[in-house]
């Protein structure tokens, strides 16, 4: 007989498989959450380590936080004090073939030559191959020297600490709160002007008859196809010559403008001598969202719009009293889907915004790859910690609305 698995197994292994891939998915949040509470040493070191950790070693009776080298110390040798010379005072590691008890190997610049000459020095402390180099750790803001040291490895003790002032000095290195503002205000005015035109077009493309309408739906999902490269240099060029260049306007006005404006724009470049791009305007709306939202008003029975139709009631009147309120489940997943886009889009306010009082946050995230001395990679993932933690609440606030509309829109009359 041919031994069949129960629903219960088979239900088991799909939730099974969901979760590994779910893992998998969130592993690299996870590494990025764990890399904000770290310190700066752990984020470049070669160890790997999730948890954040802090070193310390007790020297002379104190305990101290320290930095351990990557690498350990390669031969036996001696912690000296250079008694002579141009290096005189100085404390440094020999390996044996360089220090004989009395006198110290050293190699020194002269003119364009490196000279190799001996001088006399102590020996401090000896150490061994294995052995690992550790340096106090102060306060990166202050200055001063750092303490260092070469101990055994059994000599250093690893605790885990979160370094929750991360999220506070990274907030400190860029205008963080004004970018957060800049990014809520394109973002939100662009959410409502995309809801707004978009559910005004997919309503005549769903509610109301005439022709050639679904022929021009399907040129209006065909502009999908255009990538944005085709059309960021003519629309750069309109927003120069309305004198946009360098304010919000350009990531949100055109949010308000559908497909209906073609006139507009075709007076506009018949002004300006332009080559008269008709097929540009179609950027000025999304077809994936029209798309979205003409799918779930063709779930809503016309019979209702017939009666308010004899009610007396005007196609604006139905699609702002009738449809609208009945469509707040895909209106919400559009404006979700704005939303989240704006919040995260980094090439268009990189075109447009010339003026680092009105940069956003994807821009601003960039302020700590440019920083000199390299990347402190700690406060840059706290910085996108706090950066996408909005999206985050947000689409857990709208999760139910947001799920209600995905799965009506895609349901036929």
């Amino acid at each position: 007989m041919i031994s069949r698995s129960s629903p219960q197994a088979n239900r088991f292994l799909v939730y099974f498989l969901l979760v590994l891939i779910s893992i998998a998915f969130l592993t690299p949040m996870l590494w990025m959450l764990g890399t904000s509470l770290k310190p700066l040493e752990q984020t470049t070191s070669k160890q790997f380590s999730f948890l954040p950790r802090i070193a310390y070693v007790d020297i002379d009776g104190q305990v101290h936080k320290v930095r351990v080298d990557d690498e350990p110390i390669p031969a036996d040798g001696s912690i000296v004090e250079i008694l002579d010379g141009p290096k005189k005072g100085e404390k440094m590691y020999l390996p044996k073939s360089e220090f004989d008890g009395t006198y110290a190997m050293l190699e020194m610049q002269v003119a364009d030559r490196i000279m190799r000459d001996t001088f006399p020095a102590k020996a401090l402390k000896e150490v061994h191959a294995g052995w690992y180099r550790v340096v106090e750790k102060v306060d990166q803001y202050k200055e001063g020297a750092r303490a260092w040291t070469i101990v055994p490895q059994g000599d250093i003790e690893q605790r885990v600490e979160f370094q929750w002032s991360n999220y506070a000095e990274a907030t400190k290195f860029i205008p963080f709160k004004n970018y957060v503002a800049n990014t809520l205000i394109m973002a939100i005015l662009g959410m409502i002007g995309t809801v707004l035109s978009s559910s005004v077009v997919a309503y005549g493309f769903s509610r109301i008859d005439w022709r050639g309408r679904d022929q021009i739906f399907l040129v209006a999902l065909a502009t999908m196809m255009i990538p944005f490269p085709v059309t960021m240099i003519p629309l750069y060029g309109v927003f120069k010559q309305l004198g946009m260049i360098g304010t919000f306007q350009p990531l949100w006005v055109p949010t308000f403008l559908g497909t209906g404006f073609e006139s507009f724009y075709r007076d506009f470049f018949s002004k300006i001598g332009s080559l008269q791009p008709l097929w540009l305007p179609c950027w000025f709306g999304s077809a994936f969202n029209i798309f979205l939202l003409r799918q779930f008003f063709m779930t809503i029975p016309k019979d209702i719009s017939e009666a308010a139709r004899i009610d007396g009631c005007n196609e604006f009147q139905i699609f702002a009293t009738i449809i609208l309120p009945l469509a707040r489940p895909a209106m919400v997943v559009v404006a979700l889907f704005h939303f989240i886009w704006a919040w995260n889009e980094f090439l268009l306010p990189l075109i447009y915004l010339s003026n680092a009082d009105f940069f956003t946050l994807s821009i601003g995230l960039q302020a700590y790859q440019s920083r000199a001395g390299g990347i402190e990679w700690h406060f840059l993932m706290a910085a996108c910690v706090l950066t996408i933690l909005p999206i985050i609440a947000l689409f857990f606030a709208a999760q139910k609305t947001f799920v209600q509309g995905i799965a009506m829109s895609g349901m036929k009359e």
